[in-house]
């Protein structure tokens, strides 16, 4: 007999849609591969917190396994991996803001260190990075700009850093620098942000972005 009924749905089946069991009459579990299936989904839904702590101790026993197949993954496929992450972050924006966030803050001075040493390590490239920034500014600022109000807004930026001790920034609400868009540099274009807030923002954000 090449079929069963399934002990959950009650449904003949053929026993190609059953999980093998050695021990068991026919040699396949009670219940079809379905159903087997809808149990895990209904048992991690009741059991979340369970869920992710099994997740964890199932990735601290096979973390070089885990990292070594991700890597290889990583490396065959850069370019789906890149769309992949830029699709999760149009669509979570704000979480993944909220998170970037948090992770600068709980590692503030590690970052720093590590960025320290990555620009004494690379002062050519952190020079030409300057440079065409200031070449691309010198491009979108357009003649009519009003070059009092845009000092202003660096020596806002001055005060604030002393008063507060916070790093502020002088920040392009549309970017000067971008793929899709590029914005003027000119007093309209300018807002204060902090220096955590810029970095989250970069060159990828700004009002009525499509």
């Amino acid at each position: 007999m090449d079929q069963k009924i399934c002990a959950k749905c009650g449904v003949l089946q053929p026993l190609s849609l059953f999980h093998k069991a050695s021990k068991e009459p026919q040699g396949v579990r009670s219940r079809c591969k379905p159903c087997v299936k809808q149990d895990g989904i209904d048992y991690r839904e009741r059991n979340p917190e369970r869920r992710r702590q099994t997740t964890r101790e199932y990735h601290a026993r096979n973390a070089a396994s885990i990292n070594a197949k991700s890597a290889q993954w990583y490396a065959e496929n850069k370019e789906k991996a890149r769309k992949t992450r830029e699709l999760w972050r149009e669509r979570n924006f704000d979480k993944w803001r909220a998170d970037v966030a948090k992770y600068q803050a709980d590692n503030k001075d590690r970052l720093a260190a590590a960025h320290k040493l990555w620009v004494g390590r690379n002062r050519a490239e952190v020079s030409a990075k300057q440079a065409r920034r200031n070449a691309a500014m010198k491009a979108a600022t357009p003649p009519w700009v009003d070059l009092e109000r845009i000092q202003q807004f660096y020596m806002d930026v001055a005060v604030m850093r002393i008063a507060t001790g916070v790093a502020y920034e002088v920040d392009h609400i549309v970017p000067i620098q971008s793929k899709i868009v590029c914005g003027l540099h000119c007093e309209a274009n300018l807002q204060v942000l902090t220096a955590e807030e810029n970095k989250l923002k970069h060159n990828s954000f700004w009002p009525d972005m499509p």
